[in-house]
């Protein structure tokens, strides 16, 4: 009895660790700007004028920094086995994860791009 109750329970580990956010995407503090220059960001460069948010549910949508809506929800996934994370009909193969930055490729355009956590970037 004692060993179906730990393999139930490591069974919902299993699960559980399954449905966790891997890239730490969804970090309610973090505000995820999309980069895709090799040239050092600046943070009040006109490039960056919206911000992505992502949910526990597969949706991300992105924000103007005064905190309005910018456009719909979209649909994201991310696949630990092939390191593929998919927004909406873009893919990215992730490359480097860091605390507040995330280094990826666009498999659409063959590119380099990264995704870095605005309340870190320096002014």
């Amino acid at each position: 009895m004692k060993s179906k109750i730990l393999l139930l329970m490591l069974i919902f580990i299993l699960f559980s660790c399954k449905k966790r956010d891997e890239l730490g995407l969804t970090n309610p503090k973090k505000k995820w700007v999309y980069y895709d220059s090799d040239n050092k960001f600046d943070k009040d460069s006109s490039e960056f004028i919206t911000y992505l948010k992502f949910d526990n549910n597969g949706k991300c949508v992105n924000y103007f920094f005064n905190g309005n809506q910018y456009n719909a929800y979209m649909e994201w996934e991310f696949t630990k086995s092939d390191s593929i994370l998919k927004i909406s009909d873009n893919k990215f193969l992730i490359t480097k994860i860091y605390n507040d930055s995330i280094l990826m490729k666009d498999l659409k355009y063959n590119r380099k791009v990264k995704f870095l956590n605005w309340n870190i970037l320096e002014k």
